[in-house]
């Protein structure tokens, strides 16, 4: 996803570029793993490139944008509606902490910067600019969750548009983040839409359960 060229670009009271709201001001293209669907197995860690079959559900839909080291989300397909005429419009990415130092990644939290991010931990550096790290290093191993479509966001922001499969399927593991070794692809202006579909025998409480912790971190 990017930008219309033709939309005049907005930009909040001190400056900072925001994205598109208008309908047509927010365009899918064709670069990277578009229009390709995965299959992730959490408790294997496996990703593979499947098929979609039938009319499966959606169970999330979430629009992000980086730009300048900060990261623009909506929870929806900003390609296919105008964000001014939909509630929530663009906000930060922020975060939920809790008290073992995890962090709850999501569009409405409290936080702006992770709980912590110790020298073992790779996910943290990789999936994040510098805007989002502690202040202050720190030795707690905290972990992350959160809506799992911000988190696959973020794993495909990790790497270069030509290279999101197989970062995917290099990336994420069962409980962890694996370094893929390629140069980042956080580059301003740049967005991904990502949707996440049930897959049964998982529903939403599945993975309600799964954003929340409730199977131990997605990240550790």
């Amino acid at each position: 996803m990017r930008p219309d060229q033709e939309v005049s670009p907005q930009a909040d009271h001190l400056g900072n570029w925001l994205p598109p709201d208008v309908f047509g001001g927010n365009i899918l293209v064709g670069e990277g793993a578009t229009g390709r669907t995965f299959s992730w197995d959490p408790n294997t860690g496996v990703v593979q490139q499947t098929v979609i079959v039938g009319n499966p559900q959606v169970l999330r839909a979430f629009s992000v944008y980086f730009d300048r080291d900060r990261f623009f989300i909506v929870p929806y397909d900003a390609t296919q509606c105008a964000v001014h005429e939909q509630f929530p419009t663009w906000r930060g990415m922020t975060f939920d902490h809790d008290q073992n130092s995890v962090s709850y990644v999501g569009y409405a939290g409290e936080e702006n910067r992770l709980a912590t991010a110790n020298t073992e931990q790779t996910w943290p550096s990789e999936l994040f600019p510098q805007t989002y790290l502690p202040l202050a290093p720190n030795n707690d191993s905290g972990g992350l969750v959160g809506d799992i479509a911000i988190i696959l966001a973020l794993a495909a922001f990790s790497i270069v548009p030509e290279y999101v499969q197989y970062g995917l399927e290099n990336g994420l593991g069962a409980g962890r983040w694996q370094s893929h070794g390629v140069q980042s692809g956080r580059n301003d202006n740049r967005g991904v839409v990502v949707r996440v579909y049930a897959s049964p025998p998982w529903n939403e409480g599945h993975l309600r359960a799964f954003e929340t912790g409730r199977y131990g971190a997605i990240f550790e």
